[in-house]
């Protein structure tokens, strides 16, 4: 029972009668009323007795027996639907405690003003990685723009050959001065008409910096560290490919003469330390990230002859 708290308040409930056997004038029950503990109310009277009066119909009489004719075909009729038992009276309940003037709410805390996010240096995603200070490095030369919304740099995505084409671009064409070079008139059958990188491919794919075999530039495709060392000594002017290749690197013997030359040109130059000196390996098939890309285009470009 759900009492308001009125005071004098009474409730009703129903009490059914189920497989009542006893044939007798009267039956009585008991109930009995509590409350939560430190709810505050109180019962004057917790229990009572309520008395249901002549509520039997009569059993037939013993030896008698009782014969239910046949249903009718080809509908069995229902029988008639037995009378429900009467409730009993309702009980009534003692008078609730009065409750005392509601405690006022204490007001809420003001809400802090939300301060403006703050970090330091050109992008926020970079802080305490050990490329940062060569990511702001390049971000000041304008060789990148970041990624996302511009206050992000993405340093532990792969970079991709779209993005490296721009890196090359502006880090050797743009700081330069020089006019844009003329297209080429490199035709490539994946790069949209209107791309933003369309000039950067045009550009990179002209100094051999990237290949393109039957016209694809895979402008999504990853540069891996075997990759980058072929770009950047095609790009830089001032780096150079070694004349004959000493094979100074454990896990460089599959890769052709050529890419192996370009990376012990970066190695001979400092611009790689390699990936690990006890063996000396290069790693040249993993993929560069953009973080350290950065370190490497400062490493070229502080290469280079004032």
């Amino acid at each position: 029972l759900n009492f308001v708290g009125t005071d004098g308040e009474t409730q009703t409930f129903t009490v059914a009668i189920i497989n009542d056997r006893r044939v007798e004038e009267n039956e009585s029950f008991g109930i009995r009323l509590t409350v939560p503990e430190a709810s505050g109310v109180t019962v004057n009277s917790r229990g009572g007795t309520i008395t249901i009066t002549d509520n039997d119909t009569p059993s037939p009489p013993t030896g008698t027996r009782v014969i239910t004719p046949p249903p009718s075909r080809p509908t069995a009729p229902t029988g008639p639907t037995a009378p429900t038992a009467p409730t009993g009276p309702t009980a009534p309940t003692g008078p609730t405690a009065p409750t005392g003037p509601a405690e006022p709410t204490a007001p809420g805390e003001p809400v802090a003003p939300t301060e403006p996010e703050t970090w330091e240096g050109t992008f926020r995603d970079d802080e305490g990685s050990v490329h940062e200070a060569n990511i702001e490095v390049i971000a000041e030369e304008g060789i990148t723009r970041g990624c996302d919304d511009r206050s992000n740099f993405c340093p532990g995505q792969s970079i991709t050959r779209r993005q490296m084409s721009a890196f090359l671009y502006r880090a050797v064409v743009e700081r330069s001065g020089a006019p844009a070079p003329p297209p080429s008139g490199v035709e490539f059958t994946d790069v949209p008409a209107g791309a933003w990188y369309s000039q950067y491919a045009d550009w990179v794919t002209s100094i051999g910096a990237f290949s393109a075999p039957n016209g694809m530039f895979s402008p999504g495709g990853v540069v891996t560290r075997a990759d980058m060392a072929v770009m950047l000594i095609a790009a830089f002017s001032h780096l150079q490919s070694v004349d004959e290749a000493e094979n100074l690197f454990t896990d460089v013997s599959g890769l052709s003469e050529d890419v192996v030359r370009a990376i012990e040109g970066l190695y001979q130059a400092e611009i790689t330390l390699g990936c690990s000196t006890d063996p000396l390996r290069y790693c040249p098939n993993e993929p560069v990230t953009r973080a350290q890309m950065a370190s490497f285009f400062v490493r070229a470009l502080n290469s280079a002859p004032s």
